[in-house]
């Protein structure tokens, strides 16, 4: 039993524009029907989604259907996707549906994002960590800062619970007492609040914390911690 496969089958209300937006992420139509039924079929390597036609489904609007995607080429595939979004829409598309997020690390050591379909379709896609024995627990030396705690827990809700605003809320209590100990942390926190206002639809506070990531003085050590968050800063610039 080495050659089973399950095929999620979601619905949509407009099968054209569905298979347009994944062949514009990099899938191939396998099959696509408009009568007697709406049918169709993409896939990309190893990943096939079939749609069914749904006039009941409303374009545009989340419609609680989803499945997970594991993948072994998590940051790869973000990148494909972000880098054909950006050439379709001229900017990534971080609020709304059709929509996607960055990789984002999770407490299991799994890496994943997510993404809704312009059917409102919702997918998951997962890069399982390898299981390995569980190293002795060592006290860190450097325990968390509140501000570094409040980024961890805010890329939590906005990237895997796909709830910004709550997000929000978390980071922003902790930006009231700002760490000034630390100018990467500060980075960090200042690109992850403009990403989230780019999902909450929030100009004003964008261009303030984009203003205030680019007022930081970062060292070449530095921004090896940060390349992700410099890479963001260039595409929230955008």
């Amino acid at each position: 039993m080495a050659n089973e496969k399950v095929v999620p089958i979601f619905p949509t209300a407009n099968l054209k524009a569905t298979l347009e937006f994944y062949t514009m992420l990099g899938f191939k139509i396998l099959y696509e029907q408009h009568a007697p039924y709406v049918y169709g079929s993409v896939a990309l390597e190893n990943i096939q989604i079939d749609f069914i036609g749904n006039k009941n489904i409303a374009p545009n609007h989340e419609n609680g259907h989803m499945c997970l995607v594991a993948v072994t080429n998590i940051d790869e595939l973000n990148k494909l996707f972000s880098s054909r979004i950006k050439a379709a829409f001229g900017k990534q598309l971080r609020s709304g549906v059709p929509r996607m997020n960055g990789v984002n690390d999770v407490k299991s050591g799994d890496r994943r994002f997510n993404m809704v379909d312009p059917a409102g379709n919702y997918l998951i896609f997962v890069q399982i960590a390898e299981k390995t024995a569980k190293p002795t627990k060592v006290e860190s030396s450097s325990p968390l800062t509140p501000l570094a705690r409040a980024v961890k827990a805010a890329r939590l809700f906005a990237y895997s619970r796909d709830d910004p605003k709550l997000a929000a809320e978390h980071l922003d209590r902790a930006l009231e007492k700002p760490d000034l100990l630390s100018v990467v942390t500060q980075f960090q926190a200042f690109i992850l609040r403009a990403d989230i206002a780019v999902m909450l639809d929030d100009r004003v506070t964008l261009e303030k914390y984009i203003k205030a990531a680019k007022s930081l003085v970062l060292e070449e050590a530095d921004l090896l911690e940060v390349q992700e968050e410099v890479e963001r800063l260039s595409e929230l610039e955008g």
